[in-house]
C-alpha cells in the first residue's frame, strides 16, 4: 500500500514538470519579448571593426550612429589634412582627435578610407597620428576619411579631406641675352603649370657648360639675373632646371648658342659750328656687314681727356663740345665699348681745326617820318666781301628786338622806340658767325625825339625846340622855339606861354597865362 501510494505521487509531480514545461515553451513561441539593457554594462558595439574593406551601410562615413546621442558620452572632434611628397602619388595623413576643451584624447583609435575603402587601422596613444599612403591608380587627387573609433566616454567622429597625389607637369622657359657689358649675359627662366599659370614660390638651379652657377628661388615663378662669362669668345651651354615641389614636377629648359663677338667699325667726323669754340661731334659704329650695332655706348676724349659717355640705340650718336681754346692741334677719339657681341672699336681725329676768318659788321641807323627807326646791318670779311647766309641779333639800349638772317649779308629792320625819358637810344648790331667767320658786331647812338602827345601829328619836343606840325592857339605854328628850364618848363619864344611838364607822366602841358588852364596838351 505504502508503495503504491509512493508510486502514484511520483507520477503525479513528473506529469506537473511535463505541463510547466509545455507551458513555459508555448509563452515563448507567442513572440513576448524580453530585453538586456548593455547600456552600462561596458560592452562597445563593435559592428565597424569588421574590416570588410569599405565602410559599413549602417555608418555615416564610419561614424557608429548607435554611439550618437549617449547620454553618457561626450563629444569628440576629429581633424584630418593631407599633403603631397616628394615622392610621386605618396601622400602624407595626418588625423588627430580632441574633446571640445581642445585636448587631444589619448590612447585612441583610428580608421583611415581612400575612396571608402579601408587602408589602416592605427592605434595612437597622444591623440595624433601620421601615415603615409601611395594612393594607385592615375587619379591625381584623392578623398582621405579618418574615423575616429570613439570608446566608452567620447563619441566616434571623422574628417574628411581631398588633394593632389600627383604632381603636375610644368615647363621652364630660358631666355639668354648678352648686355652692353663685355662678356655680361642676361638669364631669364620661368617656370609655368599645364594652364600655363606661373608657378609661385619656385627655386632654380642654374648652369653654365656643366658648372652650377646660381641656385636662386622666386615668389612669382619668374627670375632674372646677370652673370658674367669666364671667356672672352666660345660656345656657351645654359640650362636653368626647375626644382619642383610637392606639387610639382621638376622641368628644365637649355639655351645653346654661340657667344663668339663680332668685329665692329667706328666712323668718327667733326664739324665747326656757328657758336664760338663750339664742334659737332658725329660717331657711329657698324658691324661687318655695315649695318648699325644697336644699344651701342662710346666714350669720346679730346686730347685724351674723357669729354663724354654716351649711348645710343641706333648705333649712332651726335652731341656738341666747346674747346677750352680757339685754336690750335686737338685729337677727338670716339670709342665704341663693345658689348658680349661685338668687339670695341675707336675712331680718332687728329688735326688742327681751321681758323676762322675775321669779319666786320656796320650798322647804319636813320629816323623815319614816324616814330620808326631804320636800322641797316651789314657783315664783310677782311676784303669787303658781304658774307652771305648771315644772322644778325638786332639790341637796343642791351635789350634784344629781334634775330635777323640775310641771304646777302645785308639786311634792314624797322624799329618803333617806346616811350622814354632818355633821348638817345643805341642801336648794336651782332654778327652771329658759322663754322667758318667768326662774330663781330657794330653800334650806333641815334638820338630820338620823344612824344610828348598820344597823336604824334601834334608835335615832338627835340632838344629845346618843339615842332608843331598843326594849328596851335589859331595860329599856323610852324616851326616854333621854346628854351628849357631844366627840363621841367618850355615857354613859347613867339607868344611868351609857357609849357609845365608834368612829373608823373613827362607829357608837356600849356597853360593860359592869365587864367591859369591847361590849354594843350
Amino acid at each position: 500500500m505504502f508503495k503504491r501510494k509512493t508510486t502514484t505521487l511520483f507520477l503525479l509531480i513528473v506529469t506537473m514538470l511535463f505541463l510547466v514545461g509545455i507551458s513555459v515553451v508555448s509563452a515563448t513561441s507567442n513572440n513576448d519579448t524580453v530585453i538586456q539593457d548593455n547600456t552600462c554594462s561596458g560592452i562597445e558595439n563593435q559592428s565597424i571593426a569588421e574590416d570588410t574593406g569599405k565602410l559599413n551601410k549602417n555608418y555615416d562615413n564610419g561614424v557608429d550612429n548607435s554611439l550618437k546621442g549617449n547620454y553618457n558620452t561626450k563629444e569628440s572632434i576629429t581633424t584630418l589634412t593631407t599633403e603631397p611628397t616628394s615622392t610621386d602619388r605618396k601622400i602624407k595623413i595626418t588625423a588627430e582627435v580632441k574633446n571640445t576643451s581642445g585636448v587631444r584624447i589619448k590612447d585612441s583609435y583610428f580608421k583611415l578610407y581612400y575612396n571608402n575603402k579601408l587602408i589602416k587601422t592605427i592605434h595612437t596613444g597622444s591623440g595624433l597620428t601620421r601615415y603615409y599612403y601611395t594612393v594607385p591608380g592615375t587619379v591625381e587627387k584623392a578623398t582621405i576619411n579618418a574615423v575616429y573609433q570613439g570608446n566608452s566616454i567620447y563619441d566616434s567622429s571623422f574628417d574628411s579631406y581631398t588633394n593632389y597625389v600627383s604632381k603636375q607637369n610644368t615647363k621652364t622657359t630660358l631666355k639668354v641675352e648678352p648686355t652692353s657689358d663685355d662678356n655680361q649675359i642676361k638669364i631669364t627662366a620661368d617656370v609655368r603649370d599645364k594652364n600655363n599659370n606661373l608657378v609661385q614660390n619656385s627655386n632654380f638651379k642654374v648652369y653654365c657648360n656643366g658648372n652650377l652657377i646660381k641656385s636662386i628661388g622666386t615668389r612669382s615663378g619668374l627670375t632674372r639675373f646677370y652673370y658674367n662669362l669666364p671667356y672672352t669668345n666660345g660656345d656657351a651651354t645654359i640650362k636653368a632646371v626647375y626644382q619642383g615641389s610637392t606639387l610639382y614636377k621638376t622641368s628644365s629648359n637649355t639655351y645653346v648658342g654661340t657667344l663668339r663677338k663680332q668685329n665692329t667699325y667706328t666712323y668718327l667726323s667733326l664739324e665747326q659750328t656757328s657758336v664760338g669754340n663750339q664742334i659737332k661731334i658725329t660717331a657711329e659704329v657698324r658691324d661687318d656687314n655695315y649695318n648699325l650695332v644697336q644699344n651701342s655706348n662710346f666714350k669720346v676724349y679730346c686730347n685724351g681727356n674723357l669729354i663724354k659717355s654716351i649711348g645710343t640705340r641706333s648705333g649712332l650718336t651726335r652731341f656738341y663740345y666747346n674747346l677750352p681754346y680757339t685754336n690750335g692741334d686737338v685729337t677727338i677719339k670716339a670709342e665704341y665699348q663693345g658689348s658680349a657681341n661685338y668687339y670695341s672699336s675707336y675712331d680718332t681725329y687728329y688735326g688742327k681745326l681751321p681758323q676762322k676768318r675775321e669779319t666786320y659788321t656796320h650798322i647804319t641807323v636813320t629816323k623815319t617820318e614816324s616814330k620808326k627807326i631804320c636800322i641797316t646791318a651789314e657783315v664783310t670779311d677782311t676784303n669787303y666781301n658781304l658774307v652771305k647766309n648771315s644772322k644778325f641779333n638786332l639790341y637796343a639800349d642791351g635789350k634784344l628786338i629781334t634775330t635777323i638772317g640775310t641771304g646777302s649779308g645785308i639786311t634792314r629792320y624797322y624799329y618803333t622806340v617806346p616811350k622814354q625819358y632818355n633821348y638817345y637810344t643805341n642801336i648794336t648790331a651782332k654778327y652771329l658767325g658759322n663754322n667758318l667767320y667768326k662774330t663781330s658786331e657794330d653800334s650806333e647812338e641815334i638820338y630820338v625825339p620823344y612824344y610828348i602827345y598820344e597823336d604824334d601829328t601834334d608835335g615832338y619836343i627835340e632838344g629845346d625846340k618843339i615842332t608843331f606840325r598843326n594849328v596851335f592857339m589859331g595860329y599856323e605854328s610852324g616851326l616854333e622855339q621854346f628854351s628849357t628850364d631844366k627840363n621841367l618848363y618850355i615857354k613859347q619864344k613867339s607868344t611868351g606861354r609857357i609849357a609845365k611838364r608834368h612829373l608823373d607822366d613827362g607829357v608837356y602841358r600849356f597853360y593860359d597865362m592869365y587864367t591859369g588852364e591847361c590849354v594843350l596838351e
